[in-house]
This record gives C-alpha cells, structure tokens and sequence, in this order.
C-alpha cells in the first residue's frame, strides 16, 4: 500500500495484530478499553474547544494520539499531528478567533477520523465474535 492509501483507511488492524505477536484476545481487550473510552474522548474534545481550554486541549490530543498510533490509523495520526503542531505554535500566544476557528474545523476532521476508527474496531470486534 503507498502512503496515500494508508492514510485513507480508518486503522491497520495487521499493525496492531503483529505488534501483539498475533494476540487476538489482547487486541480484542485494546479495542474493548479504547470504544468504551472513546464516548468520553469525543465529549472531552468537543469540551475543551467549547472552553477554548488550550492546556486540556494538549493533554487531550497527546491521548488520542496514542490510541491511534496503536491501532494504525494514519489520517488520526496526521490530523493530530498538525494539531499538536499548531498548537505548539500558538501555545502562549494570545489567540485570536481565527485560530480557534480553523482548529475547530482540524477538530471536527478528528472527530470524523476517530469515528470512521471506532466503526472499523467494533467491526473487527463483532466480526471476531460472528
């Protein structure tokens, strides 16, 4: 697969399978932690811009970043990752409302990749248990 196509799918469960030595019950139970967190993530994501809180907003991507990285799912990856970078830039800037305006548009793009994320794990979960 080229670069561009992996950032086209929600996660690589083949990534997080060989990093597990082909566990499938510990991935079950990763996936299992991460949908019934993931309800929270997304209501601490939509809070923190709700707040314009930039400090949780940082500790709340470092988190989701995590989760990505261990389930493969690159556009999450690369949507956080420019997040981080922005606000590594703007961290003790006086932001303006353009600032929030854009990051509120790179936070509804996260939102629909962790979306598309959670629907692909509970697919694999279900299609474990068929």
């Amino acid at each position: 697969m080229t670069s561009s196509s992996l950032d086209d799918i929600p996660c690589d469960l083949s990534y997080l399978l060989g990093n597990l030595g082909g566990n499938r019950e510990s991935a079950r139970r990763l996936i299992g932690i991460y949908l019934d967190n993931y309800p929270k993530l997304r209501s601490s994501l939509e809070a923190s811009f709700a707040a314009r809180d930039l400090e949780a907003l940082h500790n709340l991507i470092h988190d989701i970043r995590g989760g990505c990285v261990l389930f493969g799912a690159a556009r999450c990856i690369r949507l956080v990752r420019q997040m981080e970078d922005q606000i590594r830039m703007h961290r003790f800037d006086v932001l303006q409302p353009a600032h929030w305006a854009q990051w509120a548009d790179d936070a509804e793009a996260l939102g629909a990749a962790l979306e598309e994320l959670a629907s692909e794990l509970r697919q694999f979960l279900e299609a474990e248990f068929a």
